[in-house]
């Protein structure tokens, strides 16, 4: 049974704010917090040392920040640093030890991996409409922490296009200022990265011809004086950023000789380098546009209010004008949070008429806004419409990976003649001595991990069991049968026993078991007949 979590007093946070400081050192403290759950709350946390709202999210996000900074090279050395640190924070043992039963329960949890979640890492098929979500402007200066609770949320939800704006308000100047735009080029690697790991297409607006407009924080240069610039980011977008899965709206609310200048460039660039476009020209188009002799793939459309809908439904539908805005957000505020009951009305009606996308714009957004998320969510994804990759049975078509999804990795390892014998689970492999070994972190001194796929109640769930050395192709049959304990640690493999004759398939693949990676490798899943 779960050790119950324990409500901490005023004084035991108090105590344990100070041990953190003394463990990690306060700037170390501060900076992951920052990383964490946004530098607002963050110093809310730390100047008044009272409990905020925490949601499971947030506390994933702060273990994978403060974890690393734990002194110790190994996890049972980082355990005994926590235990010293916090034994001074609680009265008596009996309330110590009731507080860190709980703690180090969660510690286990998270050392094991997250929980799954049913959801397709596919990208939606051609024809269904997809809803979106996206902190625009301030896309590029979130925690990569934050960025991934966002596309977390966003899978689970089946809100499927990350809606960003890769220069931000003008009056930032991001183009003109080389510091600014090398961290925006990063951001949108990192997170075009993040997106195609979960089936979210990357709907990107490359830049914004109100720009010297000195509206809604665009009192900075025009394009028209960053001209140079902007086609540099072009071609540094074409070259760097997959084409897959990106949908790109070359220039949003186009008005000016530069504006309409980009589109041309833009679209000869991305076209040849294989990108999906789009126009948003006039703000509120009614078909795609031809720039230069090139014919858009979609276009954009920004309405003035949640009954503002377009007469052609192949629209990107996406709430980028203040008037929408206002009505879509908390208290009207256009800069604020999304009003979720607002926000599902609105969404529910563009998905009832069948438009292709309707997007939130979180205009001024620079924090985790779930409960937008969630009210843009459509209902469940439906089941993976792309093919499975060679060499995958047909029946792992829809497999819940407990831990992390490979399906996708490269299979460059081929196991052959996989058997039960000898007390030994035997999966020769010819990789074994070729991937990498890790040399720090959970894992060290190993190069893979061996998997399970097995069947429980019509249902294939996958999971590790061990780590595998150098060279090293077999493990104990007490690994599975229970002689040696449980070695999966996620449900509901950690009660699963393979009895006689019970199929099932094992695996090989890189470090997947926790989030250090040797390689993003794997084999083909091999059919085993346990004796």
């Amino acid at each position: 049974m779960p050790a119950p979590k324990p409500n901490l007093t005023a004084a035991e946070i108090n105590a344990l704010i100070d041990a953190a400081d003394g463990l990690f050192g306060a700037e170390k403290l501060a900076a992951a917090l920052v990383e964490a759950i946004g530098a607002k709350r963050a110093q809310q946390l730390i100047a008044t040392r009272k409990a905020i709202a925490w949601s499971k999210a947030d506390a994933e996000a702060v273990a994978l920040a403060l974890w690393p900074l734990v002194p110790g090279s190994t996890a049972k050395a980082k355990r005994k640093a926590i235990t010293a640190a916090v034994r001074p924070c609680f009265a008596t043992k009996a309330r110590y030890a009731e507080v860190m039963e709980y703690v180090l329960e969660k510690i286990e949890e998270f050392l094991d991996g997250p929980a799954p979640t049913e959801v397709s890492s596919a990208y939606p098929p051609e024809g269904a409409t997809v809803c979106g979500y996206g902190p625009v402007n301030n896309h590029w200066k979130l925690p990569d922490s934050t960025i991934r609770q966002i596309l977390d949320r966003m899978q689970q939800k089946n809100v499927r296009a990350y809606k960003v704006e890769s220069v931000g308000h003008a009056s930032e100047d991001v183009l003109g200022k080389a510091d600014l735009l090398a961290q925006m080029k990063a951001k949108t690697l990192f997170s075009k990265a993040e997106c195609a790991k979960r089936g979210i297409i990357y709907h990107v607006t490359l830049f914004n011809d109100n720009a010297g407009k000195n509206t809604w924080k665009n009192a900075g240069p025009s394009l028209g004086d960053r001209l140079a610039q902007a086609k540099a980011f072009i071609d540094w977008f074409a070259a760097n950023v997959d084409p897959v899965g990106t949908e790109v709206v070359i220039v949003g609310e186009t008005r000016t000789a530069a504006g309409k200048a980009l589109e041309t460039y833009g679209a000869k660039v991305l076209k040849a380098a294989g990108f999906r476009i789009g126009n948003n020209n006039g703000s509120r188009p009614k078909a795609p546009a031809t720039f230069g002799g090139i014919r858009t793939d979609f276009f954009e459309y920004h309405p003035t209010k949640t009954g503002d809908w377009p007469a052609d439904k192949k629209a990107h539908v996406t709430s980028d004008t203040g008037t929408i805005l206002a009505q879509l957000n908390q208290n009207g505020n256009v800069y604020g949070l999304g009003n979720p009951a607002a926000m599902a009305a609105w969404r529910a009606a563009g998905v009832a008429a069948g438009y292709a996308r309707v997007i939130y714009y979180g205009f001024d957004v620079a924090e985790y806004d779930e409960a937008a998320i969630d009210a843009m969510s459509p209902g469940p994804a439906a089941a993976n419409p792309q093919p499975d990759p060679a060499g995958w049975p047909a029946e792992l078509s829809n497999v819940v990976w407990l831990h992390a999804n490979v399906r996708d990795w490269p299979a460059t390892a081929t196991i052959s003649g996989a058997n039960v014998a000898g007390g030994e689970i035997r999966f020769p492999y010819n990789m074994a001595n070729i991937w990498p070994v890790a040399t720090s972190g959970t894992g060290k001194g190993t190069n893979a991990n061996v998997w399970a796929i097995v069947q429980i109640s019509g249902k294939w769930y996958a999971a590790t069991f061990e780590w595998l050395r150098k060279g090293q192709t077999s493990k104990p049959v007490g690994c599975l049968d229970g002689s040696k304990g449980d070695h999966f640690k996620v449900a509901p493999l950690n009660t699963w026993r393979p009895k006689s004759g019970e199929r099932f398939y094992v695996m090989v693949s890189g470090h997947a078991r926790a989030a250090g990676r040797t390689v993003r490798e794997r084999s083909n899943p091999v059919e085993i007949v346990w004796p």
